[in-house]
């Protein structure tokens, strides 16, 4: 549209004619004005900075996920420790108590296999304890509250 002493309003953006695109012996489409190598050299820049961009993104995420894991891991670990340090000095005092007891001395002294067994029981449930077993010396076992155990043998 003309306004006047020279000047026109463009409306809308100008189409490549077909003329300016040359289709190649390969196939494809070689822009042969300067509009549309600019267009895509633009589109190829886009594309590879928004890969670039979503590389990096996916590579810091990784990273900073197996961080938080190790992270999570190394916590896990240290509670578990202290746990087991917790549980094994709780066994250890209940075992010292245990081997002061006059009357499980006594039944050991005597060989009563019956109070021996009944007191490990009796103990074991105090304790919360999954098994608990008679061991001489030697390693060989004399009472257990795991019947298979008993059974089975020591290993």
């Amino acid at each position: 549209a003309q306004l006047g002493a020279g000047f026109r309003v463009a409306l809308g953006a100008r189409r490549a004619r077909p003329q300016e695109l040359d289709l190649a012996v390969t196939g494809a489409l070689r822009p042969r004005s300067f509009h549309a190598r600019l267009l895509l050299a633009f589109v190829g820049l886009l594309t590879l900075a928004i890969l670039i961009a979503g590389t990096a993104v996916s590579i810091t995420t990784t990273r900073k996920v197996e961080s938080q894991m190790r992270e999570n891991l190394a916590i896990g670990a240290r509670v578990l420790d202290s746990f087991l340090g917790l549980r094994r000095a709780q066994l250890a005092a209940s075992v010292r108590v245990l081997s002061n007891d006059f009357g499980f001395r006594s039944a050991v002294a005597t060989d009563d296999t019956a109070t021996i067994a009944s007191v490990l029981e009796n103990h074991g449930r105090r304790i919360d304890a999954d098994l608990v077993a008679l061991v001489n010396a030697r390693g060989e076992l004399l009472s257990s509250t795991d019947v298979r155990m008993l059974a089975e043998g020591f290993p």
